[in-house]
């Protein structure tokens, strides 16, 4: 598209118009669920096998096999199969895709709400050069739902067109708003958590520094005593006196806790541990509440503009999910990670404990006596 010409140092309403004809006719729910799509054909094919598409097999013919003096098609037998690393890096993926949709999101949102911006009013403006930190976003999101306009705002947007979501049971709309709420609440959950620093470690995933994937990591906590030795029996590590904490892929991420830099805070890593077919539906559950405030937003632009544009439209509206899953926020249940305190904050800072994260919680642990390094032995 050719867009008008610029004729000053701000956005004239043809220019609003004409990017956001650009911007609110594409689909970025189809496309995610594309992506969902491809991810979960990745883990059906490297579950059990290294038949992933596209993974390497021993004695294949290509240049990239071979990197310096390490040829990989005759790699150590101790090296993960293909399969194994496929997997754990799609652990990653969905990851970074599901933190990615919950910032998009959440910033969709306030762009939709907002109206502090003078006019002419650009949705896609607004979401390219909103609120830089995701804690401003999330404070000026629920400042104005908190506005009793402002809400029944956000549920015409939610909702598909009225001459289509009155056809449906008034209890089905009414629950389906009650799912969309939960999962956009969980959207700004995922940013804004602070005991267990989830935005912090997509800071590092998405720029691919100071990060660890792994599927060779188990945390476990146990009250079987060790042998005198030091050792831990094998049949005390899977018997019922040991909870697990982590089995799962894990990403391992070293940053900063929250807070300002000046006031110093301290080093961390945390170890977020990665159910692929949970996030991967998160996924899907907050692409679709993005789904649907685009199509509203959509659906209000190219009614607005009539028959200004050709061929232009608004994407279908995802659907209503009147029975659809709600996040788990559980106080326990499978833990959400492991964070692990490397140094102190700054004085001015509250301490934060090595400890489990769970949904709903996040629980400190206290370290008796010196720390000691055994063996798992059979027995």
């Amino acid at each position: 598209m050719i867009y008008p010409e610029a004729t000053g140092a701000d956005l004239s309403e043809a220019q609003a118009e004409a990017l956001d004809d650009t911007f609110l006719s594409s689909d970025p729910f189809a496309l995610t669920k594309s992506r969902v799509s491809m991810m979960r054909t990745w883990r059906a094919h490297s579950a059990d096998s290294d038949s992933a598409p596209g993974a390497v097999q021993q004695g294949t013919e290509a240049p990239s096999d071979v990197v310096g003096e390490h040829d990989l098609r005759t790699a150590p037998s101790d090296r993960r199969s293909p399969a194994r690393i496929a997997a754990t890096q799609l652990a990653l993926d969905a990851f970074v895709l599901r933190q990615q949709l919950a910032e998009n999101t959440v910033r969709l949102a306030w762009a939709a709400l907002d109206d502090s911006t003078p006019q002419p009013r650009c949705i896609w403006l607004k979401v390219s050069e909103g609120p830089t930190t995701v804690r401003d976003v999330n404070r000026m999101l629920w400042d104005a739902l908190k506005i009793e306009a402002t809400g029944q705002r956000l549920a015409d947007l939610l909702l598909p067109a009225p001459e289509i979501y009155l056809r449906r049971d008034k209890d089905d709309v009414v629950s389906t708003l009650d799912v969309f709420e939960s999962w956009l609440h969980y959207a700004s959950l995922l940013l804004s958590r602070s005991d267990f620093y989830l935005h912090g470690v997509y800071n590092k995933t998405k720029h691919g520094l100071a990060v660890a994937a792994r599927d060779d990591m188990r945390l476990a906590i146990t009250t079987a005593a060790p042998t005198p030795e030091g050792s831990i029996r094998l049949s005390d590590i899977n018997g019922p006196k040991t909870t697990d904490v982590i089995r799962a892929p894990v990403i391992e991420a070293l940053h900063r806790s929250p807070g300002r830099r000046k006031d110093n805070p301290g080093l961390e890593v945390s170890q977020v541990q990665i159910d692929i077919d949970e996030v991967l539906q998160e996924c899907e559950m907050v692409a679709w509440v993005h789904g649907a405030l685009f199509h509203g937003l959509a659906r209000e632009h190219f009614e607005s503009r009539g028959d200004q544009v050709d061929g232009l439209t608004a994407p279908p509206h995802p659907g209503l999910y009147p029975d659809g899953p709600t996040p788990r926020t559980d106080d326990f249940g499978l833990p959400t990670g492991f964070r692990d305190r490397i140094t102190l904050g700054g004085q001015s800072l509250p301490e934060r404990k090595t400890g489990i994260a769970f949904p709903g919680r996040f629980v400190g642990l206290n370290q008796h006596g010196p720390m000691q390094t055994g063996q798992v032995v059979d027995g």
